[in-house]
């Protein structure tokens, strides 16, 4: 029997989960090859907005690539056999932006079946653009409501700390994307 102040065991960060890592990268660079060969340019005429959207948007297709692997990393067994891997920070903003940006990507294709869009025509970047907002929105939400309910119960672990870096790089996406809008 555990006594309080004893953590249980903790399962490493073992070589599955670099390759789930190394899957996460590799898909967002495939997600982003078409999109870096067109938008990586820097426009010269001061425009704020075209010079930070395509680095939110590679920001956006590692932060939603990588906070898809931490949840698989987090949810590979052997798991804790407590509760309490449920309330770590940085699983937390991990699944909330993958649950809101799957929501926000559902809402598009409804919008787009209702609309009678061509869905070949979407252009990938557009889609990132749209999914910035809804994760920030729940990683900030679910952190709220961690901190309220007093579960907030953070992990001194590599998926932890990368869960909760993976959560700070939506939210400072946002900034950056309503920033760029704002000097606009």
């Amino acid at each position: 029997m555990l006594r309080p102040d004893d953590s249980p065991p903790r399962r490493g960060f073992g070589m599955a989960d670099v390759l789930i890592l190394f899957a996460a990268t590799a898909a967002a660079l495939g997600w982003l090859q078409k999109p870096l060969e067109y938008r990586l340019t820097f426009v010269r005429d001061g425009r704020v907005i075209d010079n930070v959207r395509p680095a939110t948007l590679v920001g956006a297709a590692f932060a939603w690539t990588w906070g898809l692997g931490v949840v698989a990393i987090r949810l590979r067994p052997p798991r804790p056999g407590d509760a309490r891997w449920k309330h770590r920070p940085g699983f937390i903003a991990c699944a909330a932006a993958t649950v809101t940006g799957l929501v926000k990507l559902a809402a598009l294709l409804v919008w787009g079946a209702a609309e009678n869009y061509r869905f070949e025509s979407w252009y990938v970047p557009s889609i990132l653009g749209q999914l910035i907002e809804p994760a920030a929105m729940g990683v900030i939400g679910a952190w709220l409501a961690l901190w309220l309910a007093g579960l907030w119960a953070r992990e001194k672990t590599l998926v932890d700390d990368l869960g909760i870096v993976i959560g700070l790089a939506w939210v400072t996406l946002e900034a950056l994307s309503w920033g760029a809008l704002c000097l606009e």
